[in-house]
């Protein structure tokens, strides 16, 4: 097996592989199976450019937040901002997959700053309607919804 996996390291499309795997044991709720997976593919990926790594966080930021893992979606929003700060959907990952983690003031301001850099996009409020068909934080996730997208907002 050792063999193996030092063979598939030395090949051109690692990265994209271990990345795959991760996703899938992801979605079997291998959480920390996962999290090794990626972490191997992000090392594979590290001298790539920094809008790139951003976008593989990104990603992450995306899966992690479908899990319902939102401390780790936050954390790879965050890291996807930090390398590539223009305005992105990592802004509204961020913002709420806070409120996932139950996070509500730090999400209520994350999520001000995403609509201030980015505008309302309707992609940010799906997020938060997400997390009310999920019955995570709802009540909040409504309020933040009316609050930021909201008819009573001047666009």
């Amino acid at each position: 097996a050792q063999g193996e996996y030092s063979r598939a390291r030395s090949s051109a499309n690692f990265a994209v592989r271990i990345y795959q795997h991760g996703h899938r044991v992801l979605m079997g709720g291998r959480v920390g199976e996962a999290r090794s997976a990626f972490d191997a593919a992000l090392e594979e990926v590290g001298s790539r450019p920094a809008g790139y790594r951003a976008g593989v966080h990104g990603q992450l930021a995306v899966a992690f937040f479908g899990v319902g893992v939102y401390e780790e979606s936050a954390r790879e929003a965050e890291e996807a901002i930090r390398l590539a700060p223009e305005p992105s959907l990592a802004y509204f990952y961020r913002a709420a997959a806070s409120l996932g983690a139950g996070q509500k003031e730090s999400a209520d301001s994350l999520l001000a700053l995403a609509v201030r850099r980015c505008g309302p996009d309707p992609r940010g409020a799906a997020l938060l309607q997400e997390l009310v068909r999920k019955g995570t934080e709802a009540k909040e996730a409504r309020r933040l919804l009316n609050v930021h997208f909201g008819r009573g907002r001047s666009r």
